[in-house]
């Protein structure tokens, strides 16, 4: 949007103010209140004094009638004042710019000098749409690019635009900030509105590319499960990820064209394999590994490992269902975490105050509602993890934070990657955030 300052035109007291509020509308050359100037006074006294000797000192004359001009009076109002003989003593106060106030710099009975701010105006007509873009998607953004606009608080509107200005330095949130400028002439659009935008990108023929919904995420992994020769039997796999695009993700490595995938209730897959005792989220041979331990460790030591591991990778699973926004496998994940809170021997705090958040987004009917609750469970859980730190595998869990979030609240989550993929808008927003801290 352009912005503006309306000033004052000469020294003086402001004695009215006809504008006083923000959202309201200043049209140039219109009246927006009076002022009284001792100078101004003076130099209308000082004409009306000179107009008896016009006739024989014309240029003295002269000179103090185009005095006049410097204040800004019009002929129409020196005529008007010389014909009354009496100075103005409140002149009127004229915009010199049109737009709308956004903010009120001014106060009846202050006096101010020439050119101090009075307000600041805004051309509404013509706004900026700012986006953040993160991680990979960076090098698919370029000035004069086109973007479909959604706005959180206009649901049914349709906006495009072309990216005007690409800053070429990342902000303190490690993102890529872009601006939009539209045309919003019934002024529909305002400052401080929410917009998420879609940028569509010809992707090279050689990139392999699958549905969001594909993917599971676990510690520094991300897996897909991929159909076998046999009938109805999948296999997990791991894959390595590159840049998001709405409701699909590249995949770098780890597929080959042609493979089947499973795209819808791959949770459903793992949660079986879980069951099973075959390679899933939970049960994959490097974590297995990893959980062995000396024969000489105490068992209460292990015991605590496994236990606070396996806790954190349901919590992890719930996460990325929050990723995938997929209101059904939050409410598994949510029911399958519940019951191994309720299983586990853990503080009273973390059974309490986490049971009752799960319970919170399993009877949720939209996922925003179970992203409220979600919220405050990751605020439990990472003051439990916290707490138990040193009792954790030897993978860095990280605390990630959004500050749009939940209509800008904000709100964290745990991962064991840095890469952020983001619980409270999935595709939408997938990779806005950052890491604030790291737990060991």
């Amino acid at each position: 949007n352009t912005d503006a300052i309306q000033t004052t035109l000469f020294n003086g007291r402001i004695d009215k103010l006809l504008k006083k509020t923000i959202g309201e509308k200043l049209y140039k050359n219109t009246v927006i209140g009076t002022v009284y100037s001792p100078e101004l006074y003076l130099a209308q006294d000082k004409l009306l004094t000179s107009v008896s000797y016009k006739d024989s000192h014309q240029k003295l004359f002269a000179a103090a009638r185009n005095s006049l001009g410097l204040w800004k009076m019009t002929d129409g109002q020196i005529e008007e004042m010389l014909a009354s003989k009496e100075p103005v003593k409140y002149f009127p106060m004229y915009a010199d710019v049109s737009g709308t106030i956004i903010d009120v710099l001014v106060k009846e009975g202050v006096f101010y000098k020439e050119g101090d701010p009075l307000f600041k105006v805004s051309d509404l007509r013509s706004v900026w749409i700012e986006f953040d873009v993160y991680g990979e998607d960076m090098v698919y953004v370029k000035t004069g690019d086109t973007i479909n606009i959604a706005i959180k608080e206009l649901p049914y509107s349709k906006i495009q635009g072309q990216i005007s200005f690409v800053n070429p330095i990342l902000n303190n949130n490690g993102a890529l900030g872009v601006r939009v400028e539209v045309q919003n002439k019934d002024e529909t659009l305002k400052p401080g509105m929410l917009a998420t935008g879609l940028l569509k990108t010809k992707l090279p023929a050689e990139k392999i590319v699958i549905p969001i919904t594909s993917v599971l995420w676990t510690g520094n992994n991300s897996i897909v499960y991929v159909k076998t020769e046999e009938a109805n039997s999948f296999r997990m796999r791991q894959v390595k990820l590159g840049s998001s695009y709405k409701d699909y993700i590249e995949v770098v490595s780890g597929l080959e064209p042609g493979e089947l995938i499973v795209t819808k209730g791959a949770f459903t897959i793992d949660a079986a394999a879980q069951f099973k005792g075959v390679s899933s989220m939970l049960n994959q041979p490097e974590t297995r590994a990893k959980e062995i331990k000396d024969t000489n460790t105490l068992f209460q030591e292990h015991s605590l490992h496994t236990q606070n591991d396996s806790l954190l990778a349901h919590y992890l699973a719930l996460k990325n269902a929050f990723v995938a926004s997929s209101l059904t496998e939050v409410k598994e994940r949510a029911v399958v975490l519940s019951d191994k809170l309720m299983r586990m021997e853990t503080n009273n705090l973390i059974r309490k105050n986490c049971l009752s958040y799960l319970d919170g987004v399993i009877k949720a009917k939209d996922i925003e509602a179970q992203r409220r609750f979600f919220k405050d469970l990751s605020k439990a859980f990472i003051t439990h993890i916290k707490g138990e730190g040193s009792n954790l595998a030897d993978t860095p869990v990280y605390i990630q934070h959004c500050d749009c979030a939940l209509e800008n609240t904000g709100g964290d989550w745990l991962s064991t990657e840095k890469t952020i993929y983001n619980p409270y808008f999935g595709d939408a927003m997938l990779h806005c955030g950052r890491v604030v801290e790291t737990i060991p």
